[in-house]
């Protein structure tokens, strides 16, 4: 009987884990497809005011430097007096934004295109040649550029303008899996680390829906919980002092 039950509880995990990994690459995919509309449609375009000043922002990042950005008075903001643009903006996404063109992305897609050829990485991408970046980059990026020359890789860059458009597809995709992963801490209960709600939901501490939906599901529930391991109760969980 014990070898039968540990064999559903390894069967019960692995389909879970199937379908977990299998249901999260859906939701990505359509999180990042969702947000790749306008580009599909009509191109990599900056769209309204507020990210054509952010893509401006980044721009002059891009162009000047950290030190200068940060003492930026930008006199084509809040006309006539001008603003002070880097001390009242939160510079995240430029930052994000200029280091994915300057550092990340020519090192990943020259990864891909030495290991998977050129129709493995966008076509939007300029070739230079690593060894002269090498001469061109800081400390760091130029040791990387210089060890991508020796090897043959090529330093495939992205333009600012098209990394500040496709920021929001890859950092939606980003923002689903961290807000999956939130509200799996908030139903689950892991093995050693703390009560939970015994594979609850939000929708359990709702009025009515609630207690319908804990009579619905709780043999369910209880099912999961005995034979995937991923629940226990209360009296095995660790004990905190």
């Amino acid at each position: 009987y014990k070898a039968i039950t540990t064999t559903i509880r390894l069967i019960l995990t692995l389909a879970l884990l199937y379908i977990s990994l299998t249901e999260t690459s859906s939701l990505l995919t359509t999180a990042y497809t969702i947000r790749l509309h306008a580009i599909e449609t009509y191109g990599h375009i900056i769209h309204e005011f507020d990210p054509y000043f952010n893509f401006r922002a980044a721009q002059y990042l891009y162009d000047n430097g950290w030190q200068k950005f940060c003492t930026w008075f930008d006199y084509m903001s809040w006309y006539p007096l001008g603003r002070p643009v880097g001390t009242t903006i939160y510079p995240g996404m430029q930052v994000t934004a200029v280091w994915l063109v300057r550092s990340w992305l020519p090192v990943w897609f020259g990864a891909r295109e030495w290991l998977f050829g050129p129709n493995a990485i966008p076509s939007n991408v300029v070739a230079k040649s690593a060894t002269e970046m090498a001469a061109q980059s800081s400390f760091i990026v130029s040791k990387v550029a210089s060890f991508m020359g020796t090897v043959g890789m090529k330093w495939e860059e992205m333009s600012l303008n098209d990394v500040c458009c496709l920021l929001p597809a890859w950092f939606g995709a980003w923002a689903t899996l961290i807000t999956g992963l939130l509200a799996l801490e908030c139903s689950a209960d892991f093995i050693g680390y703390g009560k939970g709600n015994r594979f609850g939901t939000v929708l359990d501490k709702f009025p009515l829906i609630g207690y319908y939906l804990q009579r619905i599901t709780t043999p369910i529930r209880k099912m999961l919980v005995y034979y995937s391991g991923l629940d226990v109760s209360p009296s095995h969980s660790r004990s905190t002092t």
